[in-house]
This record gives structure tokens, sequence and C-alpha cells, in this order.
């Protein structure tokens, strides 16, 4: 039942930065409900609130697990506005500077208290009032500005959604927002991140969008390919793949079935009006093709475009690198030295190999012999750019080579959060680039890094070709590789802990496949502790109170696992851990979040890119301050990411979580002295080799594995699942001439459609007995059993 209160905004308690949610105080003139208070605090997202005006809202009460009883908002309009007063009001406020209050009267007493609403229909009315024209252009810009961002927010409202999507879908479309989605309601579903098919199908439902309209069909094909490839990792989708998830979303969210013959005519249609590229049976969002292709020209251009060749005499850089050995106390293996010469004399290098293999080092060397034979002096080497992913990883390469380093984000210049593409980006100033832990860098990060290298510049990827691939789309790097069309050197010797570590000859082991007889067995470097997933939570606390006791610090000790949810799970673990590692934690400042409670001195992880603060995905740091909250401003947060203090909104919260436990995938890049890590059954769907080579190629002193012996052994076995994607060959072509390799036998679409697809679109009513072969066993869903679950729970 909707309820309504009318009263004064007293004030403001909390305006979020990011978003049109506020927290105010109202003094009750009427109310639709019993209240014994003559004040109420009133939530919900609105448009500019002035102090002392009056509103009439709509929603309902609600209670806070913390604040206690408040009105949530769903609606609000302002009864200020229907007042001769409050008009003047208005118009002396500070959404219109430059206007005081004989100004605003002077205008009502000329338009009438409808002054507003006439100078909205009628724009010349202002011509009448005798205005400056500064005066009469923030007259007008505030009144059609403020309508309609008001009319937008509060139809926003009605539609249901939450502040932060409200926020997104404003902050895109601005005024047009609610043009859009009366145009076509679905092109949010791709646009907007956090918000599903099902929920924008409630909503064109209620527009009277049929269930068969070409718009919802349209849909429910780019949703599913979105998915597909930006939650999957790859670069296209298969097309009968492709109209089977289609017809599921669309099944899904309505009881009605849809023909695939039309959902197939649809994809076609797409296709020629370049909404999506459709190469054979390969149908590939736009942006991911245009940027396969764009890399593999951009790494052809680079390696044959060069006005001069590079060229360097050969016992000269001999010489360099003793002088770099003697300066540096370094001795390079033959493997090394051979890696250093070929960077330097090629264009484009790609550097691989694994953990204790000296990538790290050999960075140092390529730097210091570029500069010798450059004659550079280290205090004027600006051409020379070293960058990395993550902030971390970039503070690793730094210290490594003793030079600045950043992000690839910073060093692009993208410092906001606003969607750019590569024609959007400068060409990059210096000489040489050098890009490490390159295995993280996904397609279109890849696409626009490469668009902004000069022809005159050298470049050098270094990456271990065994770790889990980024986490969007794509496998760049070891497609590069697999391409066999750029220069390339595979590091496999052992440098780091010595030939003797058994944390290296595990991973080695792991790469192939093999479960190594000693696994279960105690060494210098590394043990296992049995035991069940339920038990996982109090092992791992007993081992970190072992290892604190024995004088470790807690910034050495760090948990990795694969999951987020269930009692083995980085959200419970993090729960158990935060005040064993954290003991100042029950008297310190805190604050809520979401489903997180954060303290002063806490571990944190940043989950998505934030450029325009330099922080990124992976990003670990560290709270040190709490300031509460000020007027017209909430709660915000100190937090140290790598030696930078970063101040955090309240908004931004929502994008930090514990780091006690994080997940594999998150710690690429990172480098950790102990590191305690488990595989338990429960696991079992994110089970694969390069998963648990990442997780323990992350230790650099002592490894401690705990959990069931079987789900090693099972995870070793574990072949990835092998991303789609067409970079290899694109790249391949782009060299050679010589084709894409594709199947003689693909079909189209079309014929695809027309003659097998009757047995695809989701069953409904009664089960069929069916006997399992090789036809029909494509029609299992992989992910039964699975509904509800978001994809992102596993990253």
């Amino acid at each position: 039942m909707t309820e309504h209160v009318k009263g004064k905004a007293v004030h403001i308690f909390f305006e979020a930065p990011n978003s049109f949610y506020k927290v105010l105080l109202v003094k009750i003139k009427e109310a639709s409900f019993q209240w014994n208070e003559k004040q109420i605090t009133v939530v919900g997202n609105f448009a500019d609130i002035i102090e002392g005006n009056e509103y009439s809202f709509e929603g309902r009460l609600t209670k806070h697990a913390r604040y206690g009883m408040q009105f949530q908002a769903q609606n609000y309009k302002s009864e200020t506005l229907a007042t001769t007063d409050g008009v003047v009001s208005y118009l002396s406020s500070d959404i219109f500077p430059g206007i005081g209050k004989k100004t605003a009267e002077h205008i009502v007493n000329v338009l009438g208290k409808n002054a507003i609403n006439v100078l909205l229909s009628d724009e010349d009315k202002v011509e009448t009032l005798g205005l400056s024209e500064r005066q009469k252009g923030v007259l007008m810009q505030g009144i059609i500005e403020n309508n309609g961002t008001e009319q937008t927010i509060i139809e926003l409202n009605n539609l249901g959604f939450s502040s932060r999507i409200t926020e997104d879908i404003f902050s895109r479309y601005q005024e047009k927002s609610l043009e859009v989605i009366r145009k076509d309601p679905y092109s949010l579903a791709t646009e907007i991140r956090g918000l599903g098919f099902k929920r924008i199908d409630q909503i064109a439902q209620g527009m009277g969008i049929s269930f068969d309209d070409q718009k919802r069909i349209l849909g429910a094909v780019l949703t599913s390919l979105y998915e597909e490839c930006y939650s999957n990792g790859n670069t296209y989708a298969n097309d009968k793949l492709l109209l089977k998830k289609s017809l599921q979303l669309l099944e899904g969210a309505r009881s009605e079935k849809v023909d695939p013959e039309k959902v197939a005519d649809t994809i076609i249609e797409a296709g020629h009006k370049r909404k999506i590229v459709i190469e054979g049976k390969r149908i590939y969002p736009k942006s991911l093709y245009n940027s396969e292709q764009e890399i593999a020209y951009d790494l052809y251009r680079l390696m044959n475009n060069r006005d001069e060749p590079i060229e360097y005499d050969e016992d000269e850089i001999d010489r360099c690198l003793e002088d770099v050995q003697t300066e540096f106390s370094i001795t390079y293996g033959q493997d090394q030295l051979q890696a250093i010469k070929d960077a330097i004399k090629s264009p484009v290098f790609l550097l691989t190999g694994g953990p204790g293999t000296g990538k790290t080092t050999i960075l140092r060397g390529i730097t210091e012999v570029y500069m010798k034979l450059n004659k550079i002096d280290r205090k004027d080497a600006k051409g020379i750019k070293l960058a990395a992913p993550t902030g971390r990883a970039a503070q690793k390469m730094a210290n490594a080579t003793g030079m600045d380093a950043s992000t690839i984000h910073h060093l692009l210049g993208i410092t906001g959060g606003n969607e750019i593409s590569a024609n959007d980006l400068d060409y990059l100033n210096g000489t040489l680039l050098i890009i490490d832990e390159s295995s993280m860098v996904d397609t279109e990060l890849m696409h626009m890094l490469l668009s902004c290298i000069p022809d005159s510049m050298q470049v050098i990827f270094c990456g271990d070709k065994n770790q889990l691939p980024s986490v969007g789309p794509g496998r760049v790097f070891a497609d590069m590789l697999e391409s066999m069309q750029i220069p390339s050197k595979e590091l496999t010797h052992i440098y780091r802990q010595g030939d003797g570590s058994s944390i290296v000859k595990l991973s080695r082991s792991i790469v192939n496949g093999e479960v190594p007889s000693d696994l279960l067995e105690k060494t210098g470097d590394r043990s296992f502790i049995k035991c069940s997933g339920e038990q996982v939570c109090s092992v791992t606390k007993r081992i970190v109170q072992i290892v604190l006791k024995k004088g470790q610090s807690a910034d050495d000790i760090q948990v990795l696992a694969p999951m987020y949810m269930g009692p083995a799970g980085i959200n419970q673990l993090n729960r158990t851990l935060a005040p064993l590692m954290n003991p100042t934690r029950l008297n310190a400042k805190s604050v809520e979040s979401g489903e997180n409670e954060f303290h002063i001195g806490d571990r944190v992880l940043q989950l998505q890119n934030n450029p325009e603060k330099n922080i990124f995905n992976g990003d670990i740091g560290k709270i040190i301050a709490i300031n509460e909250s000020q007027k017209g401003r909430g709660t915000t947060m100190t937090v140290r990411f790598e030696g930078r203090e970063v101040e955090l909104e309240q908004a931004d919260f929502l994008n930090l979580t514990l780091a006690y436990c994080m997940s594999i995938h998150k710690s690429q890049g990172s480098e950790f002295s102990i590191v305690i890590l488990p595989m338990v059954r429960q696991y079992s769907r994110m089970y694969a080799r390069n998963l648990l080579y990442t997780a323990l190629t992350r230790a650099k002193l002592k490894l401690m594995l705990i959990g069931e012996p079987s789900a090693y052994a099972n995870c070793i076995r574990a072949e990835a699942l092998n991303r789609e994607t067409m970079l290899k060959q694109q790249i391949v072509f782009q060299f050679t001439g010589k084709k894409a390799e594709t199947n003689p036998q693909e079909k189209s679409v079309q014929l695809e459609t027309k003659n097998d697809f009757a047995d695809v679109e989701p069953s409904r009513g009664s089960i069929q007995k069916t006997i399992l072969n090789f036809d029909n066993i494509e029609k299992i869903d992989p992910l039964i059993g699975m509904e509800g679950i978001d994809p992102y729970q596993f990253i």
C-alpha cells in the first residue's frame, strides 16, 4: 500500500556524491499513516532538494536494521512551487546564481506564480522580464535543467530502479533517459551494468511490447551475446549456442514461446545493420571483432613500419651486458642473455616464463642495456615507459627496475569513468615501452594500448602464458605467442628460490597436468593439511594464529580461494580472519557498506577500475582513516594503496571488499610471502589447472595447501576451458596473407535455424524420455541447478 507524507525539508543528512540518493529530515505537515514524532527521515532518489522548501512524498514506511523506521520515497513533488512565496524562494536559491530575492519577486509579479511553467512552455517570455543577458541565461538554463532532471528522476523512481541504476541511466542519457526507455527499453540491457534482461522485460511488458516483438528478441540476443563474451571471456559466440541462449532468456522471462526462426532472422538482420558481426558460425559484439582486427593490424604496423631499422653492434651489446652484470651484481644465464639481446633488437618482443625464471630481473637488464646503447642518462629516461595492468604489478615493476612505472590506464591518460574508444587517445611519447603481467590485458584494453604506440616505439610484452587469462574477454598474450609471427622467448631455467624449490617444481607439474607423488609431503617451503570444506575456516584460522605467533606480520599472509560463497568461500574466510589479522578492529572506527563492515586497519581490495582516483581492479590497500559524515557529504574513507593515499566517497565503498582472503583471479600480478590455499569439492565448478597454477605461484617463500587431496588432484587434471577467440588467426592473416582457419563445413545462421534448431528451444510441459547420445548431449543445459547464480561470484 502506498503512503504519503507532506512536509518541510529541514535538513539534508546525506547526499551521495555519485547518485541521486539522499537522506532528508522532514518536518511533517500531514501524513497518511500514524506517526508520533514531529519529524521523519525520508530516503530515496531526488534531484535538487532545497532545505526549507515543502515537498510531498509517496512511498512506504520501512525499517532499517541500524537506523530504525524511515520513509522510503518512490515519488515526490515540490509543494513550494505551488505558492507565490515558494516560487520566489526557489528562483532566488543557489540553483540560479545572480538572481536574488528582488529579481525573483519581479519575475513572479510579471508572470505570476506559474512563472516556471510559463517559461517552460514559451521561452520568449523571458524577454518581457527586463533581465540582463546573463540573468536570462541563468534563469532558463536552471529551469530547463532542473525541471528535466527532476521529472526524469521521478519517472525512473516510478519504474522501480535502484539509486545506482537510476544514476547510471541518467549519467548516460541525461534528460533523454525516458525517451530512450520509451523508444527501446532493451537498449539498456547491454549499456547499464547490473540491469538484467528480466527486469527490463517487466518494464517493456508494462509498455505493451509483445513477447515476439523484434526489439525484445534483439534485446535477448544482444544480452546473451554480451554475457557469453563478457562473463565467459570469449570474443564471439557460436551461432547455435547464441540461438539457444537467446531462446532460454526469452522464455525464462515470459511464458510464451518464440519461433526460433524469428530469432535467427533477427540475428541475421542485426548483422546486416552492423549491430553485431557475423563471420561463418561465429557471432561477435562489434567492439570485440574490431578490437581483434585492430590488434593484429597494429602488431604488423609496429613490426614493419619503422622509418629506421633497429641496428646495434653485437659486441657493443655484449659489453653493455657485462657492465650491467658488474654494476648490479647480477649473473645472467645464457637463456636470459639471449632474451635481453633479442628484446633489444626487436620492434615487438614477447617474453614469457614461469616463476623463478628471472623475467623481472631481465626487465632490469633490458632497461639498463637500452640506456647504455642509446647514451641515455637515468635521470633523463622519460622516453622509457613501464606499465602493468594493476597498481600492485606496476609497483613491483618499479621496484625491480629502479624506474617509474604506472598502470596502463594511467599511461594512456584514461582518468575518468566515461567510456572512451581508441580514437579518443593520443600517441605515446617515447622510444621503448615495456608491459609486465601481459596475460592480464584483455582484448579491448590491448586494442587501446597498441593504437597509442607510434611506429618508432619498441614494445616488449612480458608475462606468464600459463596463468589465468584476463578477466575481460580474450586470451591476448597467449594468442600473440601462438601466432608465431612475433619474436618471442620462453624462459625455462629456474633461478629464483633455487633449483630445489618445491613450489616451482609443483608449478611445473601442474602445467603438465601431473599430480606429483609428494603433493602431501612437507618440504622446506610447502606443507599440506587435510580438511573438509566445513573445516576450511577453522583450519585457516589456526594456521594464521601459529604464523603470527612465530613473529610473522599479518601483511605477509594472504589466503586465496576460487569462490565467494559457501562455508569455505572468500566471504566467510574474511569474516573469520578479519578480527585475527586486524586485532585493533574491535575498538576501531567503522563504517558499513552493503554486507561489509570496514574498520580502520582493515586490508581491502578494489573490485573495479576507478581511473579517476588511479585505483584499479585487484589493487590492495589498507584503511588508515574513516571520516565522519559532514553536512552535504557522507562518510569518507582514506585508503593507502601502494604508498598512495586515496580518499573514497561512500559510493566508492561498494567497490571495496575485505582482502584477508581474496579470489585467485584478483591475485594476479601480486606476490605474497606466505600463501594459504584451500581446495575442496565445493570449488569443483572452478577446477582448472591454470587456476591452481596461478594461485600457488603467488607464493614467494611459503605455500600452505589445505583441503582435500582429491580436490587438488582433480583440479590439476582439469584442463582450462579454452576461450573462443580469433586473434591468433587474425595475426597470422595480417602477417602472411593466409586466411584465418575456418571449418569448411560451417553453415550460416539461417541454414542452421531452418534445418536444425527445432530441437533447441527450451522445452515446457511434460518431460520426454530421451536416450543420451552424441546427437542430443548438447541439449543438456550445462548450468542446470545454477539458477540465480551470478557469474561474478566465481571471479
